[in-house]
This record gives C-alpha cells, structure tokens and sequence, in this order.
C-alpha cells in the first residue's frame, strides 16, 4: 500500500519470547534499568482469612499507600501477611477496588470463566476493531520506512501502551510519548519503551497544556489511549471529543480489564491479569501456591497486539474511510494465551547470556551506551530500528517533526554485553 516493494519476514522464536521480559535484559552505560519499584514488600501474594490468596500491586507509592492505610501497617512482608489474614479474600478485593487499589483474588480458569467479568470477556474478540464515525478514506502515505509519514500520540504509561508505540517509532513513525509530570513513573519502564519517541511532558489541568494536545491531535493518524477505562473523559478528551478534533483517526484503547462487565472501570496491571484468569494458579500448581509467569507476557503482547490492531484500522481507514478505535485488555490478551493450552516440554530451556548475546544491540544516545534486546522482526529489504536510543520523561517539547531519520540504522552488535559476561556483574531479577 507504500508503493514498496514485496518482501519476506521472519521472526526468531526464542527471541520473540524472550522479549516478553525483554526490561530484564537492558543496560544503561553497563548497568541493569533498576527494577526495585517491581520488588517491594507489599507486592505479590499473601493467604487470606478464608484459605484463598489475594494479590496486591503497590509498586506505583500512591498505590502502596492505600492499601497500607487499609491494612493499617508499615511496607513490611510480614506485618502485611499478618493484617491479610485476618480478612476474606472477598473483602479485600471488594474493599479495595472502591479504593482504587490494585487487588484481585487468585482464581482458576474455571473460577474465572464463570465470573461476570471473565463471562463478558469471553463475548468479545482480542482485538477489538471497531468504526465510531464517517469521512473520506486517507492514503498511505509514501516512505522508505512501513510506517514513515504516520504520527502516532502515546498518552500511555507503564509497558503494554508505550510498547505498542515503540513499535511504530521502530517502523518509521513520528511518535510523540506524553507523560504527566507530576504523576510517578517507574524509570526503567519507561525507558525500555522509549525508544525512538519524542518523550515530552503535559499536564492535562493547564489549559495551555491543552491547546497544545488538542493541536497534536488534529495532525494525528494515531492516538493511543493506556488511561484507567474512562480516565481521559474529565480531561475532555473521551472517544467522541478526540473524534470531533480529528474525524479520521484511529483510537487506540489500553485496559487492564476490559471495557464493560463490572471491573470495567478497575485499576489493574499484568500481576493482576495472571491471578484473576488463572495462569498464576497454573504456573504454582494450584490455587493455594500461585506463581507468577516470570515475565511481564500480558503487558507486552497486549502491546504487540495494540500495534496489529492499529495497522489495521490504518488499512481501514485508507480503504473505506472513517475514524476507527481499536479495544485491547490485559485481561482479554491472558485468556487468549490460556486458549493456545500449555506448550509439551519436559524440560523447558531457560534463556541465558550465550543463547540472548546474538539479539543484543547497543545505542548511544542521551543517556549514554544502551544496551537491549534488538527488535524482534526482521524483514528481507525495511530495517526495523529506533532513531535514537532511549530517553527520560520530559526530554523533549511536544511536537511533531523532532527527530531527525537519515535511513542509517544507528543500532549495532553490542560490545556492552560481552563486558558485562566477561565481569560478572550481570544482576538479573
């Protein structure tokens, strides 16, 4: 539809998964993205006074602090243990949620497909694609790059949004990441999705700040939506009014939980998303010894899947006109992996240096010497690449046209990596 010319694509399995904890395996001038937010205290799972567990996410502060003051103790396992257990799971997940804590009760996919809210999921597809209003078809337009010409606002945060975004800034789109700031942010997460963006700070209260979003909106192509279900509509900036300042673009909506179904309007995150619809109960072996997937899988394939669902309401749009909104949630994205079943290896093989030394590139940029996992496609003619190396929040002002794309890919194998073997001071978590 570029006018370019037909070539082949392959991907790397083994790469591909490994993806999946890909902010594992990422390095700022030799040292591991810090990822010690993940690990405090008050987050995994802990028994309940009814023989159940309940799972909290406290790794944002403002989120620990409610259910902190709830539990009425300090950030320490085992006083939390010890205030836990002297609820019912029920209460805890009930309580909580109206306190728009991060909290879900540990189920079983038999449990969870009999819930309301696993019955509504059920109903609705993975990617959801849908038409919300009328108007000429658009070109694609022309470019050496799949997505050069296309300009992408990413108003999403932590990992499945911002990498749904990282995949057109990797494709050749001008990607503008918004972030409010004032609002906490977990560093290594954001700098892991990054890449190629121009990173800039909004403050949605301002109405200067306002304008300006308002104005990137009317030359947008895509705008991608990570906020809480509804979040954006006291901003004014709902589905119905991002589509009267633009009537042919394509929406983009992020939810951990679905948009209908009682838990619509729930916080929720990729832990939660494992417990409720049962992987954690698979991945311990029961309901009463859940385990996370050691990685982060609903957070990036929604991502993965966001991008494919925006491609092609993009087809959509140039095709037969028309402003479209693509629905993804963590929660719809575990299900479906449930849906494959699990794969039949007796000896499953870890990932480790050697295997992962092959897929790790190194890029200079703002913050030094970056070294990550490249990224997973590859095609026959069209490199896949960043146009620059990952930045901190607020690095750049918002608007569009700031990054520079001379074709060279500014990527290369990396030396960073075997220094790092040859030290011995990888610390992975």
């Amino acid at each position: 539809m570029k006018g370019l010319s037909s070539q082949s694509v392959s991907i790397d399995r083994r790469h591909a998964g490994n993806t999946l904890n890909g902010i594992a395996w990422h390095f700022q001038n030799m040292y591991q993205l810090d990822l010690s937010p993940v690990h405090t205290d008050i987050n995994g799972f802990f028994p309940t006074a009814d023989g159940r567990h309940i799972i909290y996410n406290g790794a944002y502060p403002h989120l620990r602090e409610i259910i902190l003051e709830y539990l009425g103790c300090p950030n320490k396992r085992e006083l939390i243990a010890r205030e836990t257990a002297k609820h019912s799971a029920a209460e805890l997940e009930n309580e909580l949620s109206q306190r728009a804590a991060c909290v879900a009760i540990v189920r079983d996919r038999s449990e969870w497909a009999s819930h309301e809210q696993g019955r509504y999921l059920a109903t609705v597809p993975v990617v959801e694609l849908v038409k919300v209003a009328e108007s000429d078809p658009v070109p694609v337009p022309r470019g050496r790059r799949i997505l050069s010409g296309m300009k992408v606002l990413d108003l999403t945060k932590v990992i499945a949004g911002p990498t749904a975004g990282r995949e057109f800034a990797e494709h050749g789109a001008d990607v503008i990441h918004i972030h409010h700031p004032y609002e906490d942010a977990i560093y290594a997460m954001h700098i892991d999705t990054s890449y190629g963006k121009t990173n800039s700070y909004l403050d949605f209260n301002r109405d200067l700040d306002r304008d300006i979003l308002v104005n990137l909106i009317k030359d947008a192509d895509v705008f991608l939506d990570g906020y809480r279900y509804g979040a954006l509509e006291k901003h004014g900036f709902s589905v119905d009014d991002v589509v009267r300042i633009n009537k042919n673009i394509v929406i983009v909506s992020l939810d951990a939980n679905g948009f209908g179904g009682p838990w619509a309007r729930r916080r929720g995150y990729e832990q939660l998303a494992q417990s409720v619809t049962g992987a954690a109960a698979i991945q311990g072996g029961s309901m009463t010894t859940p385990k996370l997937i050691p990685a982060y899988m609903n957070d990036y394939l929604s991502g993965y899947l966001a991008a494919l669902g925006a491609m092609a309401a993009l087809i959509k749009r140039a095709r037969e006109g028309g402003a479209w909104r693509v629905r993804i949630s963590l929660a719809r994205t575990c299900m479906f992996v449930l849906e494959h079943g699990l794969g039949e290896h007796d000896s499953p093989v870890l990932a480790d240096a050697s295997e992962l030394r092959p897929w790790m590139i190194d890029q200079k940029g703002q913050l030094g010497v970056m070294t990550r996992l490249k990224p997973i496609i590859t095609y026959s003619q069209t490199p896949v690449y960043a146009s620059i190396a990952g930045t901190a929040p607020g690095s750049h002002l918002p608007k569009w046209g700031q990054i520079d794309d001379p074709g060279v890919v500014p990527h290369y194998p990396t030396k960073v990596f075997d220094e790092l073997r040859f030290l011995g001071i990888m610390n992975l978590h």
